[in-house]
């Protein structure tokens, strides 16, 4: 298993880092297979807890809150919070030390339950980011009442027909105005062009990441 720090949220247009995000890469399978082997022999959690010490360790090195995806078989553990909270102390971090982002797999109807794990991070001090938001399962009566500390936006936003941009643009100032009264950061994803940057900027967005802001160099990782 390794650690990687990926492409960072970062201010537009001064391109300073908001946090790290870190990703897994296990060989050659893509994630999603790789998470499923794991579970199927039992090992998620460990993976889990592996994941989020090395993240803490590297944000830790790095001066940087760091990022880590969680989906929902890994959200829906039993004794995730009580072992976050171990690995939380046992790092020293403080409040904010650590994002959790959460796919829209983990908005799928029913959702309810996940209300009360988001709200059990928050209370360890964790901020949790809603991951792609306007696809999949996620939707305005989510973002109501999901307890969220940011929102990110999918790259699609960034890549619209030529005859759409113009909706799309409404769509992001829209965005913009609604994140700002609910005092939530909003991150545009998928950046890789100066154009794309000025574009979501000039609509509000104040927030983005993608390879226009670096590549994503390997840290030093940890084998569960």
């Amino acid at each position: 298993m390794r650690e990687t720090e990926d492409l960072f949220p970062a201010p537009l247009p001064l391109q300073e880092p908001y946090f790290l995000e870190a990703l897994l890469r296990l060989g050659a399978h893509a994630p999603a297979q790789a998470l499923a082997r794991y579970r199927e022999r039992g090992e998620l959690h460990r993976l889990t807890l592996a994941v989020l010490e090395g993240a803490l360790a590297e944000g830790a090195r790095r001066g940087r809150a760091v990022s880590v995806n969680l989906s929902p078989a890994q959200l829906g553990h039993p004794r995730l919070r009580a072992d976050l909270r171990a690995l939380l102390r046992a790092a020293g971090a403080g409040e904010g030390a650590l994002v959790v982002e959460v796919t829209e797999e983990a908005l799928a109807p029913g959702g309810r339950p996940l209300e009360r794990t988001l709200a059990g991070l928050r209370e360890l001090g964790v901020r949790v980011y809603l991951d792609d938001f306007g696809s999949g399962h996620s939707s305005l009566e989510r973002l109501a009442w999901l307890p969220l500390d940011g929102v990110k936006l999918p790259r699609g936003f960034l890549r619209p027909p030529a005859a759409a941009q113009h909706r799309v643009a409404a769509v992001l100032r829209g965005l913009v105005r609604m994140m700002e009264e609910l005092g939530l950061p909003l991150v545009a994803e998928g950046i890789e062009r100066p154009e794309q940057a000025a574009f979501v900027r000039e609509l509000g967005v104040r927030l983005g990441q993608g390879f226009l802001f670096g590549a994503s160099p390997e840290a030093p990782g940890t084998a569960p």
